[in-house]
């Protein structure tokens, strides 16, 4: 019986190790979203600036 606690203890902590891993791993995952987002809402309000500028341009007399 003390064999098959060992090994389930071994499991358990083996068990352990990999989610910590995958944990920081998707705390990682995650903040790559997060700049990929800021990134994306970044160039999108560059990119309705520029078509207001260019709007704009086309409006006013030369």
């Amino acid at each position: 019986m003390d064999h098959h606690r060992m090994r389930l203890g071994e499991m358990l902590r083996a068990l352990t190790i990999k989610t910590d891993a995958m944990q920081s791993e998707l705390a990682g995952l995650r903040q790559d979203v997060r700049r990929l987002v800021f990134l994306l809402e970044r160039n999108a309000v560059s990119a309705a600036s520029d078509a207001g500028n260019d709007a704009a341009d086309q409006t006013e007399p030369e």
